[in-house]
């Protein structure tokens, strides 16, 4: 009865704070102002949903905050993901997105499809008009950051999101969106990075993903210094290592690739 009370009041909160929502002119979200809430997830801060499946969730260390689609035991089911009324949708901005797979508690992907498109709708009831703009975006096991220009008549004001599985427990996360960068940003060279995931890793089994633009090396450290792995980074952009002869613990990985050089804590489980 608790439970059922507390989730009504949030549910109240929102709808109050979603009424009092104005347009805006650009959208910069990384949800770490959100409530991590498992079934009234929405409407929270002028975002809201259609359909069911999506929760606001939190992995790593420090904990960091996404939208979660969890289709639980339907076998088909799809969510649209809808952003706070846009005072317009230009076609000189550019949207971009972070989406990727979200391991099980034992540090898995499901190895079934899951995809993401954009499009808009005029409003966010339940009767808006829903107009795809992406074809269907493979959502895989490591994060990706996806770009689209979006280009609409006066009365398509939302961005939406549609997360669709194809099977049952399917676990995906969207984070970092932003609209409102001119178009011409795209032609700037991106700044070189590395990301690790799953980490803090369970399995033991970890993905490299960079944006370098040449190979490299990859070395693994201990807490001591000692170095305990190392590897030839390919050039496709992501690579698989499994380390299952490591200890749990903290080690430090580091890539240096031509004028690159970056180190980030990585923690198996």
């Amino acid at each position: 009865m608790k439970t059922t009370l507390l989730l009504f009041i949030a549910l109240l909160i929102n709808t109050y704070s979603n009424a009092q929502c104005e347009p805006v002119a650009t959208i910069n979200e990384d949800f770490s102002t959100f409530e991590i809430l498992t079934e009234a997830a929405f409407p929270q801060q002028c975002w809201t949903n259609k359909a069911t499946h999506l929760d606001t969730a939190e992995i790593g260390t420090p904990p960091n905050k996404y939208v979660l689609f969890d289709n639980q035991m339907l076998q088909v089911a799809s969510s649209f993901l809808v952003t706070p009324e846009l005072i317009e949708i230009n076609s000189e901005y550019e949207l971009s997105f972070d989406v990727f797979k979200v391991p099980y508690s034992d540090g898995n992907f499901s190895p079934h499809q899951l995809t993401v498109t954009v499009g808009t709708l005029d409003t966010n009831a339940s009767t808006g008009v829903y107009t795809p703009f992406s074809d269907p975006i493979m959502v895989t096991n490591t994060s990706v950051t996806h770009k689209v220009n979006l280009t609409v008549d006066a009365t398509q004001k939302f961005i939406t999101f549609l997360i669709s599985g194809n099977a049952t427990h399917m676990l995906a996360g969207i984070d970092n969106i932003k609209y409102g960068m001119p178009v011409a940003a795209i032609n700037t060279p991106e700044k070189a990075s590395f990301s690790i995931s799953p980490n803090p890793a369970t399995g033991k089994k970890i993905t490299i993903s960079h944006n370098l633009q040449s190979g490299g090396i990859i070395n693994i450290y201990a807490l001591t210094g000692a170095k305990i792995y190392t590897a030839d980074l390919n050039e496709t952009g992501i690579q698989d290592l499994n380390l299952a002869d490591f200890s749990a613990g903290m080690y430090i990985v580091k890539i240096d690739s031509e004028n690159y050089s970056e180190s980030k804590k990585l923690i198996l489980q």
